[in-house]
């Protein structure tokens, strides 16, 4: 769900042919990023909270007002990736801290730099995520960490060719885990799962550690699934099974399998174990549209008010709520507050997602044209099959049948398995519309 921008559209095309970026042309990784106790390229990486937690005991005791801002600017990198490992956004706050206190010590400390970039994106405030990738760049060119930051900022805004440009940049200083894995989504979220199963592959390769290849295996096994392959999606997570079973994606991916295979009860207590795990918004969506479905709507209403309490917990962290929580108030009813928070999203940063959300929102609210208007925008800045049924559901309204049955086929085609809530009315609105087109030829 991003926007691509017309000046780009050369170089989209050339991802889309699966032929844009070039491989690595050497590690010209700069020897400090190495030398640092918690690397600032390994923070784009999958993390452990262990792992975390063990950084951060041991540096809060050497982050005395005196110490080097290094100590200050790892010890908010262990902050950032533990708050990657628990989705507990008060570690922002204590990673803020930690990051001022390393830039007034050295201004130029390019792990503060990146450290706050990241920060920044964590906060959806990615305007600000891009500035600060410049100045990391600009602090310490050889490091691959920020580049992926800068290209990260410039993908959430939609700038396809600028991000292509700075992944290339952090591919040629540091061809790994974190450098594969963006190319591997970026073609993923253009539509190109041939491209991104193959740029996932050698992400694979390249990973070490159990969490590193179940992170690995879990997105192959998500990609080859909807790329129609069902054996090679199950090898790829059975892998993931056998090397970390305890791992939050490992455990989601089961959920998912799950479902496909119709076992709804089981899909949610997989799910419940990754939600444990990582109380991330993603499941407690999960959750929530697998109990709805079951007809069990108080479990969904609380997984709805958690969502809700994470918004809460977002801004009381200085942080932008994500556009997926606009979504998730429309879905849960609330539709005057997802309009209010779709229509502020917009206007903070016009997106795809927030697109989608506002579009979502007014449909529900009895402004099917106005919404078909966003969401015909939203599938055109590259929505995904999310944004292809809401549109199908505002077209439908409108009776403009023709288009409602190119967007339902759109988002099937896309990810037959988009939604545990959406997917099988979908289905059945294409059928339906199908049998519909062809009584109608019939008779003429």
């Amino acid at each position: 769900m991003r926007r691509a921008v017309v000046s780009i559209a050369l170089v989209v095309a050339g991802i889309l042919a699966g032929g844009s970026l070039l491989p690595a042309r050497g590690d010209r990784n700069n020897k400090d990023e190495g030398r640092s106790t918690v690397d600032a390229a390994s923070a784009l990486s999958p993390v452990d909270r262990r792992d975390a937690q063990a950084d951060i005991d041991r540096l809060t005791q050497l982050a005395t007002e005196d110490a080097p801002a290094s100590i200050h600017s790892d010890l908010g990198l262990a902050y950032l990736r533990q708050g990657r490992a628990t989705a507990d956004p008060a570690y922002l706050t204590l990673a803020g801290d930690s990051f001022e206190s390393a830039l007034a010590a050295d201004p130029d400390d390019y792990r503060a730099l990146v450290g706050s970039a990241m920060l920044a994106g964590s906060r959806h405030r990615f305007g600000d995520m891009e500035q600060l990738g410049h100045r990391a760049i600009a602090s310490n060119p050889a490091s691959a960490a920020a580049y992926g930051v800068l290209g990260d900022a410039l993908f959430e805004q939609g700038r396809y060719g600028a991000a292509i440009e700075a992944y290339q940049e952090m591919l040629d200083r540091r061809p790994d885990l974190a450098a594969y894995s963006r190319i591997s989504y970026l073609y993923e979220t253009l539509g190109n799962n041939d491209a991104a199963v193959r740029w996932m592959r050698l992400a694979l390769g390249t990973s070490v550690r159990p969490a590193d290849i179940a992170y690995s295996s879990y997105h192959l096994f998500m990609i080859e699934l909807r790329r129609g392959n069902e054996e090679a999606a199950r090898r790829h997570l059975q892998r993931a099974v056998e090397l970390a079973p305890n791992d939050h994606l490992t455990l989601a991916g089961q959920g998912h399998l799950a479902f496909v295979d119709g076992d709804i009860e089981r899909a949610r207590s997989w799910y419940q174990a990754a939600f444990e795990a990582v109380p991330s918004l993603a499941y407690m969506g999960a959750l929530a549209e697998l109990a709805t479905i079951q007809g069990d709507e108080a479990e969904a209403g609380r997984y709805y008010d958690l969502a809700f309490e994470r918004e809460q917990e977002f801004l009381a962290n200085d942080a932008l709520p994500d556009a997926e929580l606009a979504v998730f108030s429309t879905d849960a009813g609330r539709v005057t507050h997802a309009l209010d928070l779709a229509a502020r999203l917009q206007r903070a940063r016009p997106t795809a997602a927030t697109e989608e959300a506002l579009g979502w929102a007014l449909f529900r609210s009895g402004y099917p044209e106005r919404a078909l208007k966003l969401l015909q925008a939203s599938v055109a800045d590259g929505g995904d099959s999310h944004t292809r049924f809401f549109a199908a559901q505002a077209a439908l309204e409108l009776d403009e049948q023709a288009m409602a049955k190119r967007y339902l086929k759109g988002a099937l085609e896309l990810d037959p398995y988009f939604s545990y809530r959406y997917a099988g009315l979908a289905q059945e609105q294409l059928e339906s519309l199908s049998e519909a087109a062809s009584s109608s030829s019939g008779r003429g």
